[in-house]
């Protein structure tokens, strides 16, 4: 089956929408897909877009370059490898300046500068991060380097997020801008698309509580099942419920405490690089700019560089592996021996 088989209706209506041209808004709740229809677009859609040009000029040799972008590291590292942080893409640091300045600085930069003018497809995810300001600054940038007056130079945009979700992030006593309130969204963003189908998991009460929870307008009958959820003596359980804190200093003290809770033999796993066969010539990884890029991965990326476990351990993944099987990202488990072969964990 081919990828674009796997998506719903919903998320082909986003594809469709991009194949015509239009710059489009896609948002939608937690699991519904987004990260998914991102990845697919990533690698079918260049190929569809060329067949398009193509009927219109047989000529046409160049496949449309799509290039996934995101608010922050951590949301960049979870598109995946070729994605990075917009201000890195844009080539325009903390984007500060006006337009024509700003300008000035990509010019000075000829991969920044060949990447706004080679780009055809731009993907911006986490975009209830980015404030309105910057969002017309892009705009404003991509007509002056492309020497053209359509919105963001004639370079089309998906801007994907959640505005129920993260806001953007403003010095005390600032009025908080959201990117839908710029002059280019209004100028610029010709289809708005929501997807509203959970796939992360199918049970209709829980969608419905989640979906309730995340408009902020809980039914009486969703706060009385939540409420029956209290007190009950989840200790028992083989795999406890997960903990939720907002800083990793607090994670890591609670993880630390419960595996000195534990007895026995501590193993300790260390963080590796994989290769997919596809190096380039010549690489080396005491290369300056590697060593800079692998340091950029460990300080955002959600693994531990040196990961302890013990028999009896509570696991989490934090990479989707094997869907099908339930393998996902959040998926829970608890360490139950160790391969003697191996010395690998066993799940």
């Amino acid at each position: 089956m081919s990828l674009l088989e796997t998506l719903t209706e919903e998320q082909q209506s986003v594809l469709h929408y991009l194949l015509q041209g239009h710059n489009v808004f896609l948002t939608g709740g937690g699991g519904v897909g987004k990260s998914y229809l991102l990845s697919v677009l990533e690698t079918e859609f260049p190929g569809l877009k060329r067949r398009l040009l193509l009927e219109k000029n047989p000529n046409e040799v160049r496949f449309p370059r799509v290039q996934l972008c995101a608010l922050t590291g951590c949301a960049a590292l979870l598109l995946g490898q070729k994605s990075k942080t917009l201000h890195s893409w844009a080539g325009i640091g903390l984007g500060k300046g006006t337009v024509q300045e700003l300008c000035v600085k990509i010019r000075r930069n000829s991969k920044a500068l060949r990447q706004w003018l080679s780009t055809d497809l731009l993907i911006i995810d986490e975009v209830s991060m980015m404030t309105a300001e910057l969002l017309d600054k892009l705009n404003g940038i991509g007509k002056k380097l492309r020497s053209n007056q359509k919105p963001f130079g004639g370079m089309q945009v998906l801007l994907v997020g959640d505005f129920y979700q993260l806001p953007p992030v403003y010095k005390g006593g600032e009025q908080t801008v959201f990117a839908f309130e710029s002059e280019v969204w209004k100028e610029g963003i010709t289809a708005a698309l929501e997807l509203t189908v959970i796939q992360r998991q199918k049970d209709v009460v829980f969608q419905t509580i989640l979906k309730e929870a995340r408009m902020g307008a809980l039914s009486k009958e969703s706060c009385t099942i939540l409420r029956s959820r209290e007190g009950l003596d989840w200790k028992q359980n083989k795999i406890l419920p997960t903990l939720l804190f907002p800083r990793r200093s607090e994670v890591d003290m609670i993880n630390e405490s419960n595996l000195k809770a534990l007895t026995g033999r501590r193993y300790s796993y260390d963080a590796r690089l994989a290769y997919d066969g596809k190096m380039p010539d010549r690489f080396s990884e005491k290369d300056e700019g590697f060593i800079r890029s692998l340091q950029y991965f460990d300080s955002n990326a959600a693994y531990a560089l040196e990961l302890e476990l013990m028999v009896g351990a509570q696991v989490m993944l934090i990479a989707n592996i094997d869907p099908s099987a339930g393998l996902v990202n959040g998926s829970r488990g608890i360490m139950v021996g160790v391969c003697s072969a191996t010395e690998l964990p066993i799940i």
